[in-house]
C-alpha cells in the first residue's frame, strides 16, 4: 500500500460521492470506514456491529456495502482472524485520486489530469470592468441542452390517486343535501306570540317565537320577547294564568298593540284577563 498524502483522506470522500454504481448505505459505510483510518499506525478495523451501530444501519445491510466496496476497487477487506471476526479495511488511495483526477478534468473542459495533488489548476481572469459604465463584459452563454427522452416507448396508464378531484355527486347524495335544508315555508307559518299551554320552567326560559328573516317578522317577535317579560313581572302566579287563559286572538291583539307603543301589550292583556296591574301601567288608550 501506498504512503498517504495530505489529502487523501479529502479526495476519498469526495471520491465516495463521486464514484458510479454505489448505493447509498455503501456510500456512508465508506465514509465511516474512511473516518476509522488511523494515519498514524494505518489500523482500520471497525468491526461491522460498530458500523451498523454508528449508521443506524442493520449487520446485514454493512455487510453488503462494504462487498460492494471491495468490488467497486475502493476498499480491500482483508480478514485477520481475531476473536471477534473484524475484517481490516484498506483504502485504496490511487483509486480515490483517479476519479478524483477524472473529476476535475471533465470540470476543466476534457483536459488530461493524472494526480489531483500534484497537477496545477488553470487560472481564470476576470472579465475587464468598465469604470464608466459600472458594468463587466460578460461571457456568452452556452445554449441550453436537455436529456433525450424517449418518446416513441410510451403508453397511455391509468392514474391511480388523482389530486384535487371534482367529487361526484349520486342521486341519493344529491336528495340528502335537499333534506338537510331548513323548509321556510313550513317556519314562516308558524304562530307568532306566546304559546297557550306553556309552564315556565325558570327565570331563564327561552322565547316561544319563530325567527324570520323579514322586518315586520322581527318587529313581531320582538314585540313578543318584551310582552312575555312583562308578564313576567306580574309574578308567576300571574304568568301562568295569563298561559293558560291567552287565547290566539288576544295574543294577536296584544301583539299588534305592543308594536304600536312599548307597554300597550300588557295593557291590553291585563284588562281581557282582569290580571292585577302593577303600579303606574296605566289604561289602555
Amino acid at each position: 500500500m501506498s504512503p498517504i498524502r495530505e489529502n487523501d483522506i479529502l479526495f476519498a470522500h469526495k471520491a465516495l460521492n463521486l464514484a458510479e454504481g454505489l448505493t447509498d448505505g455503501a456510500r456512508r459505510v465508506g465514509a465511516a470506514i474512511i473516518d476509522h483510518f488511523n494515519r498514524r499506525t494505518g489500523q482500520c478495523d471497525p468491526s461491522i456491529d460498530r458500523l451498523a451501530k454508528l449508521l443506524n444501519m442493520h449487520r446485514t445491510t454493512v455487510m453488503r456495502a462494504t462487498e460492494q466496496l471491495h468490488a467497486a476497487g475502493l476498499i480491500e477487506c482483508v480478514k485477520h482472524g481475531s476473536r471477534t471476526h473484524r475484517n481490516a479495511y484498506l483504502p485504496v488511495w490511487d483509486k480515490f485520486n483517479s476519479l478524483v483526477a477524472e473529476w476535475n478534468a471533465k470540470m476543466k473542459g476534457g483536459a488530461s489530469q493524472t494526480d489531483p495533488q500534484t497537477d496545477d489548476f488553470e487560472v481564470v481572469e476576470m472579465p475587464p470592468f468598465d469604470t464608466q459604465n459600472q458594468t463587466a463584459t460578460v461571457a456568452p452563454v452556452r445554449p441550453l441542452q436537455s436529456h433525450g427522452c424517449d418518446f416513441d416507448s410510451r403508453t397511455d396508464a391509468t392514474q391511480t390517486n388523482r389530486i384535487n378531484y371534482v367529487k361526484e355527486l349520486r342521486g341519493e347524495d344529491v336528495c340528502r343535501e335537499r333534506e338537510k335544508k331548513p323548509d321556510t315555508d313550513q317556519l314562516n307559518s308558524r304562530s307568532i306570540g306566546l304559546l297557550k299551554g306553556s309552564k315556565p320552567t325558570g327565570s331563564k326560559q327561552q322565547s316561544k317565537v319563530a325567527i324570520s328573516a323579514s322586518y315586520g317578522q322581527m318587529a313581531e317577535n320582538a314585540a313578543n320577547r318584551r310582552l312575555e317579560l312583562d308578564l313576567r313581572g306580574l309574578g308567576w302566579e300571574a304568568y301562568s294564568d295569563a298561559l293558560e287563559r291567552l287565547t290566539p286572538e288576544i295574543t294577536g291583539e296584544a301583539t299588534a298593540a305592543e308594536i304600536r307603543r312599548r307597554g300597550d301589550g300588557l295593557r291590553l292583556v291585563c284588562q281581557r284577563l282582569c290580571l292585577p296591574t302593577v303600579p303606574g301601567l296605566g289604561v289602555l288608550q
